[in-house]
C-alpha cells in the first residue's frame, strides 16, 4: 500500500505542476487574442480556440468560460451569429459563469449583440435590461463600467430608432454612472459616451448641445497624442455637416483622413463614408476635380472592402471547420492519456494481488471494463466529430458555391434556390416590405452575396450605372439613411 500511496503522491503532484502552466498559456492565448482583437479578427479567434482547448483538456471552468467568450465575440465580428451563440450558450452553462454575476453580463451583452444582428431586438433589448437589473446593485468598478457601457448601449439603439426623447434618459444615466470610476486605463470610455450624447443631440435639432458634447469628447483624448482621434474628428465634421457649414465640415473630414493614415487605420471601413461626405461637399462647394477624385477613392475603396469581407467571412468558416478537427485530435490524445492511465494502474494492481487477491481481481476486472466503456464512448465521440465536419463542409460548400454560380449565369432558378439557402433572410425582407416584387427581391439576392455594382451589372445584362440607380431607388423606398452603408444594412437582415 505503501507504494500505492507514493505513486498517487507523484501522480497529483505532477498532475497539478502541469495544469499550472497550461493555466499559464491559456492565459497567453487569451491575452494575444485581447491584443488581435480589432485588428485581425481571425488571428484573435485563432487564439481564443486556442486557450479553450487547452481550458477543456484541464477542465478549468473559469478559463473555458473566458474562452468561450472571446470566441463568441470574434465570431460576432465576423458575421457568424449562429456560431457566436452556441459559444454563448456553452460560456453560460459553465460553473464560473453562474457564480460571477460579472462574467455573466458580459457573455448578455454578446448575446444582445447577435440577437440585434440577426433581427430580435426586443429579446436584445431585454438582455440589456438583465443586465441593468443584474448589476446595478454592484459597487466595483468593473460592474459599474459594464453598468455605464450597457446605459449608453441602450440609449444608442434608441438613437438608431430615431426615438430620442428615451435615449436621452438612458445616456445622462451612463455619463452619471461613468463618473464613478478613473478614466486611467479607459480614456475612450468617457470619451465615447460623449459623442454619443453629441449625436443625440445633433438628431434630435439640439445642435448647440450637440456641440458641446462633441466638444467634450475631444477634450478627453486631446492631450494623448499616442492614440487615434478620428472618431471626434468625424463627429465634428458631422456636426458641421449638418449645420450647413460645409468649410469647417470639409477640414474635420480631411483631418480624420490623415488622423486614420497616421495611426494605420486608413483601411478603416469608417474612411468610407468620409471619402462620400468629402466628394458631395466638394460638389456642393462647385470644386467637381475634387467631388470625381474622393468619389472615385470612395468606389475603389468600397469595392476593395466589399471583397475583402466577403474573403474574411470564408475564412473564418473555414477557421471554425477547423477548430472541429482540433477537437477531433485532442479527444483522440485523451483517449491515449486514458489507456496509459489504464495500464500504469493495472501494474499497481499486478504488483498487489500477492497480498489481495481475489479483491483486487474484482476490481482490476471493473476497472477494465469501464475502461473499455469509456474507449467505446470515445471512439463513438470522435465518429460523430467527424460526420459533422464533412456534413458541415458539404452543406456549406456545395450550397453557396451552387447559388454564387446561378447568380452569375443569371439563371431562372436562382432566385428560388437562393430563397432555400437563405430563407430567414428573404422572409425577414418580406416582413419589412410585403410587396416587394421578385425582381426586387432578386436584386437583394445579389446584394446579400457581396457582388459589386460592376458585377451585378455584367450577371444581368445592364450598365454599372443602372445598377446604381437601381440602389439609389432601393434606399429611398425602404428609407435607408444616405449615410449608410447599403451591404451592411442588407448583411444585419
Amino acid at each position: 500500500m505503501k507504494l500505492f500511496f507514493i505513486f498517487l503522491c507523484l501522480i497529483w503532484w505532477n498532475r497539478f505542476s502541469s495544469q499550472q502552466k497550461e493555466i499559464d498559456q491559456a492565459l497567453h492565448y487569451l491575452d494575444k487574442s485581447n491584443e488581435f482583437s480589432g485588428i485581425d479578427n481571425l488571428k484573435s479567434l485563432e487564439y481564443a480556440k486556442k486557450a479553450s482547448l487547452i481550458a477543456e483538456k484541464i477542465n478549468h471552468s473559469e478559463k473555458k468560460a473566458e474562452s468561450y467568450l472571446f470566441i463568441a465575440k470574434c465570431l460576432y465580428v465576423l458575421d457568424s451569429y449562429k456560431e457566436s451563440l452556441e459559444y454563448i450558450q456553452k460560456g453560460q452553462k459553465e460553473d464560473a459563469v453562474k457564480n460571477d454575476v460579472v462574467l455573466a453580463c458580459s457573455f448578455k451583452e454578446v448575446l444582445a449583440l447577435d440577437y440585434f444582428a440577426t433581427g430580435f431586438e426586443e429579446q436584445g433589448l431585454k438582455e440589456y435590461f438583465d443586465i441593468i437589473n443584474l448589476i446595478k446593485s454592484n459597487t466595483d468598478e468593473e460592474s459599474i463600467r459594464i453598468l455605464s457601457r450597457t446605459y449608453a448601449t441602450v440609449g444608442a439603439i434608441y438613437l438608431n430608432q430615431n426615438n430620442y426623447k428615451a435615449g436621452h434618459p438612458f445616456l445622462d444615466k451612463a455619463i452619471k454612472t461613468n463618473m464613478k470610476v478613473s478614466v486611467k486605463g479607459h480614456i475612450f470610455e468617457r470619451a465615447d459616451l460623449y459623442n454619443i450624447k453629441g449625436y443625440l443631440c445633433l438628431y434630435d435639432q439640439k445642435t448647440d448641445s450637440a456641440y458641446i458634447y462633441f466638444k467634450k469628447s475631444f477634450a478627453e483624448i486631446e492631450k494623448d497624442n499616442s492614440i487615434s482621434k478620428y472618431v471626434q474628428y468625424i463627429a465634428l465634421g458631422d456636426y458641421y455637416y449638418q449645420i450647413k457649414d460645409y468649410n469647417n465640415a470639409l477640414n474635420y473630414y480631411l483631418k480624420t483622413l490623415e488622423d486614420l493614415k497616421k495611426f494605420n487605420l486608413d483601411k478603416n471601413e469608417s474612411s468610407l463614408d468620409i471619402f462620400k461626405n468629402i466628394s458631395e461637399i466638394y460638389g456642393i462647394l462647385k470644386n467637381s476635380e475634387k467631388e470625381k477624385e474622393y468619389l472615385k477613392e470612395y468606389q475603389k475603396r468600397n469595392e476593395i472592402f466589399q471583397k475583402e469581407r466577403k474573403e474574411d467571412f470564408q475564412a473564418s468558416i473555414k477557421s471554425i471547420l477547423n477548430t472541429k478537427t482540433e477537437e477531433i485530435s485532442f479527444l483522440r490524445k485523451r483517449g491515449t492519456q486514458t489507456i496509459i492511465a489504464i495500464i500504469a494502474v493495472a501494474i499497481l494492481i499486478i504488483i498487489l494481488i500477492n497480498r489481495r487477491s481475489k479483491k483486487i481481481n474484482k476490481i482490476k476486472k471493473k476497472a477494465l471494463l469501464e475502461a473499455k466503456t469509456e474507449l467505446i464512448a470515445q471512439k463513438e465521440i470522435i465518429i460523430q466529430k467527424d460526420d459533422e465536419k464533412r456534413r458541415l463542409e458539404h452543406r456549406i460548400n456545395d450550397a453557396f458555391d451552387e447559388v454564387i454560380e446561378l447568380a452569375r449565369k443569371n439563371d431562372p432558378s436562382f432566385l428560388t434556390r437562393f430563397k432555400e439557402v437563405y430563407p430567414d433572410f428573404c422572409e425577414n425582407l418580406l416582413e419589412i416590405y410585403p410587396d416587394m416584387l421578385n425582381s426586387e427581391l432578386t436584386f437583394c439576392a445579389y446584394l446579400k452575396l457581396n457582388f459589386t455594382s460592376k458585377e451585378i451589372a455584367n450577371y444581368t445584362f445592364v450598365t454599372p450605372k443602372a445598377v446604381e440607380l437601381r440602389k439609389n431607388r432601393f434606399r429611398k423606398k425602404m428609407n435607408i439613411a444616405s449615410d449608410e452603408n447599403l451591404y451592411v444594412w442588407i448583411g444585419n437582415i
